[in-house]
């Protein structure tokens, strides 16, 4: 008995619609993701020398990493590198990997991650922090193609706050050996948002708090109409009303300073301001909050 032609051709077009499906499964059971490669940071903001200069085993594990899509534009899975990632590549515990779609990735980032406060909504692309006068904000954008077309990323980071250091000039005539320690004292903003699509900052202007510098000096180390260079800094917003006031022992003295004006700082400067105490006279128990500049 013979089979028709047609039953033949039918079953060879089904045979070959199962072999055709059957394949197309397999491509996709044994597509395996493919990693974002993202190099060690070797440049942070080249044009400035601030507090962090360079990633070390101390710091790395702060950065925080987001990868972002043309299908994705959420920031939801962020990740941090291990502390040990200072060979040519960054390690995590699960990396970033290419989207299956093939669309374009870019890589966001900022450090660090542990910043006061720090609050990341769902919902949208920023982050919320509170700054202490000692960590260093910074943050880094970069493209990393797509999985057709891998692109490795080399991140450079920015500094996003302004550098105050300062040195201080007695114009007392008080010439009792006063040995209190003394403390420069900074009175203004503390809390803002970071957008992490291009990290423009949001100050919160009306959140005010005081920061302290201890300048590991007292105050008969400051010979009168001398000028003293003073160790340490403060990170603060740029473009922001600050006061100044120094604090002697347990009592705040008013100053007057050399800075025209604290809102015409920029973000990754440095700056160094001059701050005279002119009498001793009129002490108070609380910071100067207010000063004409």
């Amino acid at each position: 008995m013979k089979a028709h032609p047609s039953y033949i051709l039918t079953l060879l077009l089904i045979l070959c619609g199962c072999s055709s499906e059957v394949a197309e499964e397999a491509d996709k059971i044994i597509e395996k993701p493919i990693p974002i490669l993202i190099t060690t940071p070797k440049q942070i903001d080249v044009n400035t020398k601030a507090v962090i200069d360079a990633f070390t085993s101390d710091n790395i594990s702060n950065i925080r990493i987001y990868r972002t899509s043309e299908t994705d534009n959420s920031y939801t899975n962020g990740i941090t590198p291990y502390t040990n990632s200072l060979n040519s590549e960054l390690e995590f515990e699960s990396p970033l990997v290419y989207p299956v779609d093939g669309s374009n990735v870019t890589i966001y980032s900022f450090y660090p991650s542990n910043i006061q406060d720090i609050y990341q909504s769902t919902a949208t692309n920023e982050i919320a922090f509170s700054i202490s006068g000692k960590d260093d904000l910074m943050y880094a954008s970069a493209p990393a193609g797509n999985k057709r077309n891998p692109t490795t990323v080399n991140l450079t980071f920015d500094h996003k706050l302004a550098q105050i250091k300062f040195k201080l000039k007695n114009n007392t005539i008080d010439t009792l050996e006063r040995q209190e320690p003394v403390s420069i004292i900074a009175t203004g903003p503390n809390s803002g948002t970071m957008n992490l699509t291009n990290g423009e900052l949001y100050i919160a202007s009306e959140i005010t708090k005081t920061f302290k510098l201890a300048t590991n000096l007292t105050f008969d180390q400051l010979d009168i109409n001398a000028v003293t260079e003073i160790s340490g800094e403060l990170l603060l917003f740029p473009k922001s009303e600050y006061s100044f006031s120094l604090l002697i022992g347990d009592n705040y003295y008013p100053v007057t300073f050399d800075q025209q004006a604290t809102t015409s700082w920029q973000e990754s400067s440095v700056y160094t301001l001059t701050i005279s105490i002119n009498s001793l006279n009129n002490p108070m128990t609380t910071p100067v909050v207010t000063e004409d500049i």
